[in-house]
């Protein structure tokens, strides 16, 4: 979908979703972060949102277990 310009918050929230299934950590925070701009109240910035808060998460463990 986004090959072709779709870019809806839907489109964006399912290839964060491939990303992250793909191993793309990076690549998956952007397309949260892309998916919560076109309608924050939608549901699937909601789950964007939710996906990155464990990202987020995650990364801070990682850091503290390095410390």
């Amino acid at each position: 979908a986004l090959a072709v310009g779709i870019r809806t918050a839907a489109s964006f929230y399912h290839a964060g979703a491939i990303a992250a299934a793909a191993g793309d950590a990076t690549a998956a925070q952007k397309y949260w972060e892309q998916s919560i701009s076109p309608c924050s109240t939608s549901v699937p910035a909601g789950l964007s949102r939710a996906r990155l808060q464990g990202v987020t998460a995650a990364h801070e463990a990682k850091g503290a277990l390095r410390e």
